[in-house]
């Protein structure tokens, strides 16, 4: 049905509304093309009963129907379509029922004009309540009609009244149904979108929270064990001092790793803009003092939103896959992609140089670790060496 709804947006022109809207819209056009074909069935059969003037209502509601949609293809105003569509409802109704002799004669199909204020519930909700004070409008005009005026009548069988008059009432009935439920399905949805809004706003609180606590509290405790090492190194003799250093080379490590955790868990930092501010400092500050260049290259939009756990398994790898080539690669020139490509967003970094033939140590995460955090969120890691380092990082963004 989703193919339907796509098609009927290019055909008329509203394709860059989001899904639910272009379902709603393609709802209607099909809707007011099946009441067309319904209506064409209806004044079929009243013409071989002949009963020529109960069809010209239904003949006149079609051809404003063919008009309209001709009107929406060549002026893409969906605004417009969307109201006529209702308001010939309720012309229809009147036209019915005064061709066709009143209430008994016409199968009640005034309160065909019901359908207005539900379909107006469904496509035009700002609305609904002015549909459906023009509905009680059209009943008392049908009222007045009746006791007022002389209605023409056709001359049927008392039978066919009765069978139009189950089939006309069985119709409105399901169409009624029918848009009730499309209306309290819609709402259900409202609603759980709302709940997971909420869900979602508290989680994100609660990330926002940790991370700063990690920040002020570890961080700041993490800071006064590298300075009190720093002082006390001042006041030991030279045999001591390597481990000091140790000790100090570890709280600035230890550090490094918070910093990281509470990046990963803060939730203002969830976008591919983040992403790349991270990466792109974290290389620079490596390949800086090395006389390496870094290519930096985003073919992504910077407000896109992405998972945190794959915001943070892009970063180690790539800060690990940096690790590599300032250890063991004699390379000036590095190259760093992030792009998007068949719905996955993929990552690609390179270098140009030789690399030495040593087993490849890393910094705490090993290239097998890198391949574990990738396929533990679902995305793929390979690496080669040919010409230089490579590595490539992709995962599914849907």
């Amino acid at each position: 049905m989703l193919d339907t709804y796509k098609l009927l947006a290019r055909l008329f022109g509203y394709e860059t509304v989001d899904i639910e809207e272009m379902q709603k819209r393609g709802m209607l056009i099909l809707l007011v093309g099946l009441t067309c074909v319904g209506g064409t069935i209806y004044s079929s059969i009243y013409i071989l009963l002949g009963a020529s003037g109960m069809a010209k209502a239904t003949m006149l509601y079609i051809l404003a129907c063919i008009i309209n949609f001709f009107v929406f293809y060549i002026s893409k105003n969906y605004t417009f379509f969307r109201d006529s569509s209702l308001i010939f409802i309720f012309v229809d109704s009147i036209l019915a029922h005064y061709f066709n002799g009143g209430f008994v004669q016409s199968s009640a199909v005034v309160w065909s004009a019901m359908l207005t204020p539900l379909g107006a519930l469904i496509f035009h909700p700002e609305k609904a309540r002015l549909y459906f004070i023009l509905f009680l409008v059209v009943i008392a005009t049908a009222v007045i009609l009746d006791v007022y005026v002389d209605l023409p009548s056709e001359d049927l069988p008392q039978s066919i009244i009765m069978t139009f008059y189950l089939f006309n009432i069985s119709t409105i009935s399901f169409i009624s149904f029918f848009l009730l439920y499309t209306f309290m399905r819609q709402n259900e949805e409202f609603r759980a979108l709302i709940n997971q809004q909420k869900e979602a706003a508290s989680r994100e609180k609660i990330r926002t929270k940790i991370s700063s606590d990690l920040h002020d509290n570890v961080g700041s405790m993490l800071t006064g064990v590298a300075m009190q090492t720093e002082i006390l190194k001042m006041h030991i003799d030279e045999k001591n001092i390597e481990r000091f250093e140790k000790i100090s080379a570890l709280s600035r490590k230890a550090m490094e790793s918070m910093r990281d955790t509470v990046w990963a868990i803060d939730s203002r930092k969830d976008t591919i803009g983040d992403l790349n501010s991270r990466i792109l400092d974290y290389a620079l500050e490596l390949f800086e003092p090395l006389n390496k260049q870094v290519n930096f290259k985003t073919e992504l939009d910077a407000d896109l939103i992405i998972n945190p756990d794959i915001r943070q398994a892009a970063y180690l790898i790539s800060k690990e896959a940096f690790t590599n080539i300032a250890k063991y690669s004699d390379s000036v020139k590095i190259d760093f992609r992030l792009f998007e490509e068949k719905n996955n967003l993929k990552l690609h970094i390179r270098d140009y140089g030789s690399i030495r033939t040593e087993p490849i140590k890393t910094s705490g995460q090993g290239l097998s670790n890198m391949k574990l955090r990738a396929e533990q969120i679902g995305g793929n890691f390979q690496y080669f060496i040919e010409d230089g380092f490579h590595v490539d990082f992709s995962f599914p963004l849907g």
